[in-house]
């Protein structure tokens, strides 16, 4: 019966273990895919266009490392999607950039176009 009772209690001990394990797991890889992704939205984004935003990034990312090694954990993922959300925000900053220049582009096609039917009625009158 003391056999029983011991293997049970070791079975429920693995159990723990395996459970703790997976869940440290899910902490870890969600803590890299968020650091992985601030990372990579900093690398697309311009400093020249957005600085403050690149400097809260990096500065956040900066303050992750160091939770991390401290070993708050929470705190450093808490950061890295702070991190994230500054490096995204760059990014953005980036394409709306890129999106005005386009328009800018789009409108002045559109002023030369409309000068050359202008002239081109001009003429035919």
């Amino acid at each position: 019966m003391a056999a029983v009772v011991e293997l049970r209690a070791m079975r429920h001990a693995v159990f723990g273990w395996v459970i703790a394990a997976a869940l440290g797991a899910t902490s870890v890889a969600r803590a890299e895919s968020a650091r992985e992704a601030a990372e990579a939205a900093l690398a697309a984004a311009d400093e020249a266009l957005a600085p403050h935003e690149v400097a809260e990034a990096k500065r956040a990312l900066e303050r992750a490392r160091g939770a991390r090694e401290a070993g708050d954990a929470k705190a450093g993922e808490h950061l890295e999607a702070v991190a994230r959300t500054w490096a995204e925000t760059a990014r953005d900053v980036k394409a709306a950039k890129a999106a005005e220049d386009a328009l800018a582009d789009a409108q002045q096609r559109t002023a030369d176009a409309r000068d050359k039917a202008r002239r081109a009625r001009a003429l035919l009158e």
